[in-house]
């Protein structure tokens, strides 16, 4: 078949839909849906003080509230501000794995405003967690090391297409009759 031209099948990259791709953009969608469910616990679940707060300060909500009353009121509206842009943040999160996975491979700044969102959500929450011995730091760990997990495998694949190699693009004889 000399001379004969090829062309390259790249609608399941243009959509997303390598391995690496649906891999990376399913860890991202986990990531949204656990900011989502914390920002709900936050707003509306999570009591002013946990057990670790208690110990982290020295004292409890009671003890601490005789020096400062408004302390409790004061605290249940941050964390109804730290919910909210929780929420948003899986929300926009959603929005970024529907619009690559519409899009194709992602372009080097996606990847950027992706890995720095997750740098300042769940990577900081996870490190200052570890910091402060929270009695959830490992569980906080898994999103954290998720997002970095989906960040990197999109921006693998992304790379990847950009010099040839996915292996999910079939490249096969033109025919000359297919547009």
């Amino acid at each position: 078949m000399e001379g004969e031209s090829t062309e390259v099948d790249n609608s399941q990259s243009r959509r997303g839909g390598s391995a690496a791709s649906v891999i990376g953009l399913g860890l991202l969608t986990i990531c949204a849906v656990f900011q989502i469910g914390m920002g709900v616990y936050f707003i509306g679940l999570r009591p002013t003080l946990l057990p670790e707060d208690e110990r982290f300060i020295g004292g409890t909500l009671a003890e601490v509230s005789r020096s400062a009353p408004e302390l409790a009121t004061w605290l249940n509206r941050v964390f109804v501000v730290l919910g909210g842009h929780a929420v948003a943040t899986g929300l926009l999160a959603f929005l970024a794995v529907y619009l690559v996975s519409r899009g194709g491979r992602p372009s080097r700044i996606t990847l950027l405003l992706l890995a720095s969102a997750g740098l300042f959500s769940v990577v900081l929450m996870s490190g200052i967690n570890f910091v402060i011995a929270s009695d959830f730091r490992w569980v906080l760990l898994v999103p954290a090391l998720a997002w970095i997990a989906g960040v990197i495998t999109l921006g693998l694949q992304a790379f990847s297409l950009r010099r040839g190699g996915d292996p999910s693009v079939e490249v096969r004889p033109k025919n000359e009759s297919e547009p």
